[in-house]
């Protein structure tokens, strides 16, 4: 098996979560006897930001704003009242 790549995202400097996170996989990869690489990037990066879009990609229609039902649409028992 190849090595295995992991980014954290995070602040700069990096947090005491960032940290942890960073000694817990360094454990888990001993105990599964499993070569890492560790990369750290910071959260508003040109990096984080392309991951974000790659694991998030923009919808393909734009929506428009939603209101919020007000108390008249919603039933006694709390469900919304149906379209008329």
């Amino acid at each position: 098996m190849e090595g295995i790549d992991i980014l954290i995202i995070g602040t700069n400097p990096p947090c005491p979560r960032c940290d942890l996170l960073t000694f817990r996989v360094h454990e888990a990869a001993e105990a599964l006897e499993q070569p890492i690489e560790i990369r750290h990037t910071f959260f508003d990066s040109d990096e984080a930001t392309a991951v974000g879009r790659a694991r998030n990609p923009p919808a393909r229609q734009k929506i428009g704003p939603v209101a919020a039902p007000s108390g008249r649409d919603r039933r006694p028992d709390g469900g919304a009242a149906p379209c008329s």
